[in-house]
């Protein structure tokens, strides 16, 4: 689709939003249950945690897509127009587009971002003057997060304050035992580099004094030259681990991996799992 094609689609689909958040107010107030939503997996897997049967917890993007270009569908705004609440994780390519321009269109939902007081990262891989979004990934960010969210949920339900900061407490405990585990397992690790091809896990290298050695090029293919450049480095650092997404093609990093005797991880920072999948990330570095 062309950049003319694409936004005039964007324009026809936010003509309908007033209409559908009419319908969604009447439905939702049927329907007795408020609804929030969310953008990534994860994030709907830690406010269910929270909320429990209090709200129902939709999420905005399916899984296995990518949120970096995610354009949503009509059902999609069907969904967004029966919620009271939207909580962005802050950076996400999706959010960054759609957020705005669905708000200001329906301002009757209360919008809410849970990275307020996070130490952001430069990234030119994620659009002109973006921040790195991948804050999730890293425990210690995890648990700004969490906190913010509950926050908001007191905000929006404070008949229920006690519930959310007992579940909050005990989500916390769940992370700081993450955060353990992950500061002893690379606090002496022979290799503190890892190679990865979507950088995606920046917050977890700054956070546990590692280096991530990016072989995606400003969020696009890699050069032979960058290749060369990053097969280079990798030998120098003794790099033991490429990490890849599923959503990219491995063959350059298995070309490197071939090239500089390291093993191939796959991984999911989308996955709902967020406590298996940090562990999995951290026992690859061994």
């Amino acid at each position: 689709m062309s950049f003319m094609d694409r936004n005039s689609f964007k324009n026809i689909m936010l003509l309908g939003i007033v209409f559908l958040s009419l319908l969604g107010c009447v439905r939702s107030s049927k329907e007795g249950k408020r609804r929030i939503m969310v953008s990534i997996p994860p994030q709907q897997e830690w406010v269910k945690e929270l909320v429990r049967d209090r709200f129902e917890v939709d999420c905005m993007i399916p899984k296995g897509v990518s949120p970096e270009n995610y354009d949503p569908t009509t059902k999609d705004l069907l969904r967004l127009s029966s919620s009271c609440a939207y909580i962005c994780m802050g950076e996400l390519g999706f959010e960054r587009v759609w957020i705005g321009r669905l708000f200001k269109q329906n301002t009757e939902m209360k919008l809410f971002y849970s990275s307020q007081g996070i130490d952001w990262i430069d990234s030119p891989s994620h659009s002109e003057g973006g921040k790195d979004p991948h804050i999730w990934t890293s425990p210690k960010q995890l648990s700004i997060i969490m906190r913010n969210t509950t926050s908001f949920l007191i905000q929006l339900d404070s008949t229920n304050a006690d519930e959310y900061r007992k579940r909050l407490e005990i989500i916390l405990g769940r992370i700081q035992k993450l955060d353990t585990m992950v500061s002893q397992k690379t606090m002496n690790l022979t290799s503190k580099s890892f190679a990865i091809y979507h950088p995606s896990l920046t917050y977890f290298a700054r956070d546990y004094g590692l280096k991530q050695i990016v072989l995606e090029k400003e969020g696009k293919e890699p050069s032979a030259l960058h290749i060369l450049n990053i097969g280079e480095e990798m030998k120098r650092d003794s790099v033991k681990v490429f990490f890849i997404q599923q959503e990219f093609d491995d063959k350059n990093a298995e070309l490197l991996c071939k090239e500089c005797h390291c093993k191939i991880v796959r991984i999911n920072p989308l996955n709902g799992d967020w406590e298996k999948e940090i562990s999995t990330i951290c026992n690859a570095l061994q």
